[in-house]
């Protein structure tokens, strides 16, 4: 059902759709029309948050290397420096007040060259920092050296031997790696993990806050996020071709909904009759099961 076709039958079932065997024009219904949109949006917003719209956020992470318990490890500087040695081209690390950071090249007779100096500078908390590495030698190793003269915390400090185009797509780093949800997170529904013929279920992941989820860092591959969404949200230019997410069962209560809204402060008995229409219709619905359904794909490569 589309949303001028919900439209017509909220007037049919109010009695305004039509008078004498015609329809209806605009100037008739003006008023119904101003609020149908508004109405017919809360009533499906109402409905997704009892019978799912279900759809799934993908992310597939794959680390360039096994993390070790040790690099999530908070390491104090106070008045001698720390290093994180490796091969790679690619750093991340995160502190919590003012650091002098330097990204540096190590030859085998002991050479040290800066290619790089950040001034890490936090006010609260733990603050992230990531970049590139350019590497001027393929047999040299590379290191974060962390200096300065105040004290301050140093956490998941790792360098990755796997290159990348752009500083964005660095993979942050910590036991636990941070996605943001889609805007149309509504709740979870469930976290898999896909193997080569299904997915198993996903137990290691934390909820970091209502809309982003944390995934272990030891977790590899395909991880699947199911959730239930908010709809689209109808607005007042919304096209009579918007066709509503719910499924057709609900939009068939639905209009019900939307036509007692319209009668509340009309015609009390006909709005409680017709909420009374919309409840017993509900209650036909089978539980969080919509019968139309549509997957949304979002892809995380780490």
């Amino acid at each position: 059902m589309n949303l001028g076709e919900a439209k017509n039958k909220v007037l049919m079932l109010i009695n305004q759709y039509s008078t004498r065997g015609t329809v209806n024009n605009d100037g008739n219904i003006a008023d119904y029309n101003l609020k149908l949109k508004s109405f017919l949006d809360l009533a499906q917003s109402n409905i997704a948050e009892t019978k799912y719209i279900k759809r799934s956020y993908i992310v597939s992470q794959y680390l360039p290397f096994v993390p070790s318990e040790e690099q999530f490890e908070i390491k104090q500087h106070i008045d001698s420096d720390i290093t994180v040695s490796g091969t790679g081209y690619a750093y991340f690390f995160s502190v919590d007040n003012d650091a002098d950071v330097y990204i540096e090249e190590v030859y085998s007779d002991g050479t040290v060259v800066e290619l790089d100096f950040i001034n890490a500078y936090s006010e609260e908390g733990f603050t992230d920092f990531k970049g590139l590495i350019e590497p001027l030698s393929t047999t040299s190793t590379v290191q974060i050296r962390f200096s300065g003269d105040y004290a301050y915390n140093i956490k998941n400090a790792v360098i990755y031997p796997a290159k990348y185009r752009s500083y964005d797509k660095v993979p942050d780093f910590s036991r636990y790696i941070s996605y943001q949800m889609p805007d149309d997170y509504l709740l979870s529904l469930n976290v898999s993990l896909k193997t080569k013929s299904d997915y198993i279920p996903l137990t290691d992941f934390v909820w970091e806050n209502p809309h982003t989820i944390g995934i272990s860092a030891y977790t590899r591959g395909e991880i699947r996020i199911e959730y239930a969404a908010s709809p689209t949200t109808i607005t007042d230019t919304a096209a009579d071709t918007y066709e509503f997410e719910i499924g057709l069962n609900e939009q068939g209560a639905m209009v019900y909904y939307a036509a007692a809204l319209c009668m509340q402060h009309i015609n009390p008995n006909v709005y409680s009759t017709l909420m009374q229409l919309y409840t017993e219709k509900m209650l036909n619905v089978q539980e969080n099961k919509g019968l139309r359904q549509t997957a949304v794909k979002k892809v995380f490569n780490v």
